[in-house]
C-alpha cells in the first residue's frame, strides 16, 4: 500500500474551494490526464454519489469509480473506491486559514498487476502529479479571484 499526501494554501474561501472541487466536471479543468468525468447521480452530491472517471496514467488508460463516504460541505470529501485496477481511500480536507484555505489530500493506495511491480515510480509519479494539478487549481482558483 501506498499513501500519497499534499496540500496547497488557496487565497479562496473554504466554500469557493469546496464547491470547486465537488463539483466533478470541474476535475479536466484542474486534473491532467482526464478523459472523461461521470457522477451518479448527476443532478446530486453527497455520501453514496459515484464518480467515474477515465484517465491516462503512466502510459495507461485507467477507469476508475469512486464512492462518495464522507461529505461535510466546505470542509471535507471522502471517496473509497467501487471498481478499477486499484483500491483507494481518501479525498479531500479543507481548513480556513488566514487569506484563504488550506486544502490537503490524503489517499490510501493498493496496487495490483503492472502499478504494484512499479510502486516506488507509481508513488514518484503520482506525488508528481498531484503536486502539479494543486498548483493548476490554486492559479485557477486565485485568477477566478481577479476576473
Amino acid at each position: 500500500m501506498i499513501r500519497v499526501e499534499h496540500s496547497v494554501v488557496i487565497q479562496r474561501s473554504p466554500e469557493e474551494v469546496f464547491e470547486f472541487i465537488a463539483n466533478f466536471d470541474n476535475n479536466s479543468r484542474w486534473q491532467s490526464g482526464i478523459l472523461q468525468t461521470r457522477q451518479a447521480p448527476e443532478s446530486l452530491t453527497g455520501v453514496g454519489t459515484t464518480v467515474t472517471e477515465v484517465r491516462q496514467f503512466m502510459g495507461r488508460t485507467i477507469d476508475t469509480t469512486g464512492e462518495i463516504v464522507e461529505y461535510e460541505p466546505h470542509s471535507k470529501l471522502w471517496l473509497k473506491s467501487v471498481s478499477g485496477p486499484f483500491d483507494f481511500k481518501g479525498g479531500y480536507t479543507l481548513e480556513p486559514v488566514k487569506g484563504g484555505t488550506k486544502l490537503a489530500v490524503a489517499f490510501d493506495v493498493e496496487l495490483s498487476g503492472f502499478f504494484r511491480l512499479a510502486q516506488s515510480l507509481v508513488l514518484r509519479e503520482l506525488s508528481k502529479k498531484i503536486e502539479s494539478d494543486f498548483k493548476t487549481l490554486k492559479d485557477l482558483l486565485e485568477d477566478q479571484r481577479t476576473a
